[in-house]
């Protein structure tokens, strides 16, 4: 069966330091076998795709479909970036509060491009949109990989920290096994953890797991639960 996990969520529960690849290869030989590896944000450039803050919105003044975006991105200085998503569009005027949360590629970034028919990477040049200079670009989620996304801009959570390199804020290695046989308590984020845990000698952190409550109603004196199956025919 095929399960998917990321390295971050793997962290929560075992602390280990080896490098994905270098887990890769301890799983695998240990018997875990990683049929492959998924990158989030492999062509992320820290310093030139960052989380940045919209400011104020405002309407192009030679364009009705577009609007001006001051963002704020950890610098001295804002910079405006001119964009015609409607997610972005409907804040002219009224931002809200707290300030929404984006991706801004700066110029030199490289982005998927959303308007080609194959995956392509593209490398943001400085730009006049309409006669006012768009110093960035509000990315959405097909411009960053993430999906086909491309209706708007992709909003943060209000968490996200400006300024910081989008890389490393959702930036992500997703391991990717194919678990076989009788091997069901593996079939989780904590099995596969478990298994780490033992591999490098290190502590299980088990917070995340909570007993549940005992039910009276279910569970009689002897410990046993009792089952009843009302359409075999559906088992």
């Amino acid at each position: 069966m095929a399960l998917k996990i990321p390295l971050r969520w793997l962290r929560d529960f075992v602390a280990y330091t080896a490098t994905p690849d270098q887990l890769t290869e301890t799983l695998t030989i240990a018997g875990l076998e990683v049929d492959g590896t998924d990158v989030i944000g492999e062509f992320w450039n820290p310093e030139t795709l960052v989380v940045a803050e919209i400011q104020q919105v405002k309407l192009h003044p030679d364009a009705d479909s577009l609007c001006l975006a001051t963002v704020n991105y950890g610098k001295d200085q804002s910079l405006v970036v001119v964009t015609g998503a409607p997610n972005i569009f409907a804040m002219i005027g009224s931002v809200p509060t707290p300030c929404p949360k984006i991706p801004l590629a700066l110029v030199g970034a490289q982005v998927i491009d959303a308007y080609s028919e194959e995956y392509k990477l593209k490398k943001l040049k400085p730009s006049k949109i309409r006669g006012i200079p768009s110093e960035g670009m509000a990315c959405s989620e097909k411009e960053l990989g993430l999906s086909e996304e491309h209706e708007g801009v992709l909003i943060l959570p209000e968490d996200a920290p400006v300024g910081s390199p989008l890389s490393e804020y959702l930036g992500e290695t997703v391991l990717h096994f194919d678990i076989k046989g009788g091997f069901s308590h593996l079939l989780c984020v904590h099995g596969i953890a478990r298994e780490a845990a033992a591999i490098y000698g290190l502590p299980l952190k088990n917070e995340f797991i909570h007993n549940l409550p005992e039910d009276k109603n279910i569970v009689e004196e002897s410990g046993y639960m009792n089952l009843q199956i009302n359409d075999p025919d559906l088992c």
